[in-house]
């Protein structure tokens, strides 16, 4: 069985792409909502809030290296 798309929804905060994605995924079959402002948050990713934005700006150094 083929491996399900990866489909990636950027834009602006607060413009809807949590819930669109909620919607494609629950429309087919093995896809799966990965939201990476959460992991960002729960992982610690972030090195600071942006207040314009509300939204916390990511860091690629703090991602380990295997």
């Amino acid at each position: 069985m083929p491996r399900p798309p990866n489909i990636l929804i950027t834009g602006t905060p607060g413009t809807g792409k949590s819930s669109l994605a909620e919607m494609i995924m629950h429309s087919f079959d093995g896809l799966t909502h990965l939201n990476v402002s959460e992991l960002i948050k729960e992982r610690k990713l972030a090195h600071k809030f942006n207040k314009e934005w509300h939204t916390w700006e990511f860091d690629d150094d703090k991602v380990p290296i295997p």
